[in-house]
């Protein structure tokens, strides 16, 4: 009993360093990853889509005829008439994810695409300086507010493909490495193919060039060159052509715009619809869309 006070204390030993060559992840990046695996396991949950029937019905038939219809053959009233079928593409892939491993290889495909479009989403803010754990707030609220409109469906392309473009465009602004401007006419070939949500990407670099020339205009420090000025006008310019490379040409890059003013048809679409601000989910997005402006102003 004596001998074991008596006995000196043996000084509190290290932790043994980690072995060579291993990586052991943060706390954050821990909490990066259940967001992200969250939201995957979440866009695995099947929702009906009552559009995914004609969308698949649509890639067999180019499948199987290697063309692209023009005129409707899928229903009884409009049989015949004049088809813009401008999410081709979209119905090609859904249609090989189908063949490839049944509704699970749609639902599994598009269930990576929106984990991947909010992987770019968090990579933006951290690329422009937000703070850690503010991103990874805003990356879960977001997550919240717009879950209820994930599905298999060509609109989630267009949310990656805009999160391609802004973070491409957050790239460019800090490097002025004018090689990345040849990512927008390169994904815009897709993008236009795809879904006709293309002309948000044309509008973010519109809205961009507005933007730095404003800035070259008030000699801001950090304002874009006239050279880098007139390399993006010319980027718009071949992306704006890139979008006619497609089976319909000038008739499928016209089609946009057809939603721009309200119709029979638009009219009982609930995506077309104002949004309820007495939703919960709906507040969310306001808080988001309200702290984006004030960060900006």
């Amino acid at each position: 009993m004596v001998a074991a006070v008596l006995k000196p204390a043996l000084p509190e030993q290290a932790p043994p360093p980690p072995a060579a060559g291993r990586v052991v992840p943060s706390r954050y990046q821990v909490r990066l990853i259940v967001v992200l695996g969250a939201i995957f396991l979440v866009a695995l949950v099947p929702k009906l889509d009552t559009d995914l029937w004609w969308h698949l019905k649509d890639g067999a038939y180019i499948a199987s005829h290697h063309a692209v219809p023009t005129s409707d053959y899928l229903s009884f009233t409009f049989a015949g008439h004049a088809w813009t079928d401008h999410e081709w593409l979209a119905d090609l892939f859904l249609y090989g994810c189908y063949r490839l491993a049944g509704l699970w290889g749609t639902i599994i495909a598009f269930a990576a695409i929106i984990c991947a479009t909010f992987g770019l989403v968090y990579a933006r803010m951290s690329r422009a300086g937000v703070n850690r754990m503010l991103a990874l707030f805003v990356l879960s609220a977001a997550f919240v507010a717009s879950s209820a409109t994930w599905g298999v469906r060509p609109q989630m392309l267009t949310l990656f493909f805009l999160a391609v473009y802004a973070l491409t465009l957050e790239r460019w602004l800090a490097t002025r490495d004018r090689r990345l401007l040849a990512v927008f006419p390169a994904v815009m070939i897709l993008w236009a193919n795809l879904h006709g949500g293309w002309v948000l990407g044309l509008a973010v670099l519109v809205l961009a060039l507005v933007g730095e020339w404003l800035n070259h205009a008030n000699r801001h420090d950090s304002a874009l060159s006239r050279g880098d000025l007139r390399a993006l006008g010319v980027t718009i310019v071949l992306t704006l052509l890139a979008t006619l490379l497609n089976p319909a040409g000038l008739r499928e890059v016209l089609y946009p715009l057809v939603w721009i003013f309200p119709s029979a048809y638009s009219n009982v679409l609930n995506e077309w619809v104002s949004s309820d601000f007495h939703q919960p989910v709906t507040m969310v997005f306001e808080g988001i869309s309200t702290r984006a402006c004030s960060m900006h102003t």
